[in-house]
């Protein structure tokens, strides 16, 4: 399926709001673990004429993992802290007490509170590494040279700042097209084949090849090609790394 500007423009906003709810203040994430557990505590008391003492934890569970996917660890644990000690007073029995008749009911608390916090760790395992990931993601903001990925189709995913200012083309127009065709390569399908085939085979390959900017004009770039593998071997795409060398070739011609 081809990804066109459009779309691209469509998953950086998304991007972008994804990364602010994740990252929220520490009073913003604790404010949604609270909202969270009071709005599941009263979505389940407004159905009490229905199901009565049944399903107590059933609008607690979504609470929990909202809050721990927003929040991380600790917001979730309170979360889960929150839905456990309403459920236990409102809906296990006997009902608005603090005592539990039947010790079933312990051990369903006790193993909400487990899950719960299961849940809570998996979240602050992901976020972690999501964190990483941005990290990562600004770091090559601030390298000089362009940095281009692709994905085995050579329609290209991920396009930094370097390469916006190299080439002309900002991320939004960039995304979803094909380098070869993007960037003016001259490069023949015949020799695309065989750069694919060495570089998927662990090969790192380097040449100095001339492209287009967007504006028409010739640019040198000295390129760097790797494959880029999943953690199961399986290859995720390609990543290109441009130096702008045009300065010196202009003085080799001079």
């Amino acid at each position: 399926m081809t990804t066109g500007p459009a779309d691209a423009v469509g998953v950086t906003t998304a991007r972008g709001l994804f990364r602010r709810l994740i990252t929220l203040s520490p009073i913003g994430r604790y404010a949604v673990a609270v909202g969270v557990a009071v709005a599941a505590v009263g979505i389940r008391l407004s159905v009490d004429a229905v199901w009565g003492s049944r399903l107590p934890f059933i609008t607690m569970f979504p609470a929990v993992g909202l809050s721990a996917w927003l929040g991380g660890l600790w917001p979730g644990i309170l979360t889960t802290v929150i839905c456990a000690v309403s459920a236990q007073y409102f809906w296990l029995l006997p009902a608005y007490s603090w005592a539990i008749a039947d010790p079933g009911d312990v051990i369903g608390l006790l193993l909400f509170g487990t899950i719960g916090a299961i849940i809570c760790a998996l979240n602050e395992a992901w976020r972690r590494g999501a964190a990483a990931a941005e990290r990562g993601a600004r770091l090559l903001e601030t390298i000089a040279d362009g940095i281009v990925e692709t994905d085995p189709d050579d329609r290209i995913t991920s396009w930094n700042q370097a390469a916006a200012r190299m080439f002309g083309y900002t991320a939004p127009e960039a995304i979803g097209r094909k380098t070869f065709e993007l960037l003016g390569s001259a490069v023949s399908a015949e020799q695309r084949i065989e750069y694919v085939k060495r570089t998927e085979a662990g090969e790192i390959l380097r040449r100095e090849v001339e492209l287009r900017r967007k504006d028409g004009s010739p640019v040198w770039s000295d390129m760097v090609g790797i494959a880029n593998t999943r953690s199961d071997g399986t290859l995720a795409g390609f990543i290109a790394v441009h130096r702008d060398i045009c300065t010196r070739k202009h003085a080799e011609t001079a």
